[in-house]
């Protein structure tokens, strides 16, 4: 046998979430790395500034990570039925997640991991409405966000005054349900074999390619 250890992939992992997911993670820490240096007494003047974090990373790392949130919890979910026991496995790990969110919330006001965990909860709850139905919803809601966020822009940021109640109560609902769309997205996406088929459709285009080199 040859010295050298060969490090391969955990059986089962998908090389292309785990990629993604440590992508947005080291966004995310770029967006929170201006509050651990205020935290520590940094100058302000030495810490890029704030409002271009929000403007070129804050939105976009937390939208990719929920994603991941969601496809992740598909995964687990699909491979506890396998197991025969799909609730008990989910739920234990969605209760596990949310009580290292409480402990970690006493520590660091900017925890979210509880609140993946309750979010965890409701996909559990949604997960037998048909995929693509439920795909349906969560894109319904993004454009409705989208348009609400668009027709009340006037109101919180030009100084107009009087918002109209149903306009009031729209940006409140789409509020609180920005994330939920993003992990019923990833969930759905990966109920629907999206990232198969993708990787096969690339697959073959890179066959047919090398095909019609090697005819040259």
């Amino acid at each position: 046998m040859s010295g050298n250890t060969v490090h391969l992939p955990q059986q089962n992992r998908i090389v292309e979430i785990d990629m993604l997911r440590g992508f947005a993670l080291m966004g995310i820490f770029l967006v929170n790395i201006t509050n651990f240096f205020q935290t520590a007494g940094v100058s302000s003047t030495l810490l890029p500034d704030a409002d271009w974090i929000n403007i070129l990373l804050t939105g976009k790392f937390y939208a990719i990570f929920s994603l991941l949130f969601g496809v992740g919890a598909a995964i687990f979910l699909n491979r506890a039925k396998e197991k025969g026991k799909p609730y008990r496995y989910y739920i234990r790990r969605m209760v596990a997640l949310g009580a290292i969110g409480w402990l970690h919330s006493m520590i660091w006001g900017g925890d979210v991991l509880l609140s993946y965990a309750l979010i965890g909860l409701v996909l559990l709850a949604l997960h037998k409405i048909p995929a693509k139905r439920l795909f349906f919803i969560s894109i319904t809601l993004h454009l409705t966000g989208i348009l609400v966020n668009l027709l009340s822009y006037d109101y919180l940021y030009g100084g107009k005054p009087d918002i109209p109640v149903v306009l009031d109560v729209m940006l409140l609902i789409t509020s609180l349900t920005s994330f939920l769309t993003y992990f019923v997205e990833g969930f759905t996406l990966m109920n629907m074999n999206v990232l198969e088929k993708l990787k096969k459709r690339l697959a073959l285009r890179s066959s047919t390619m090398r095909k019609m080199s090697a005819s040259k």
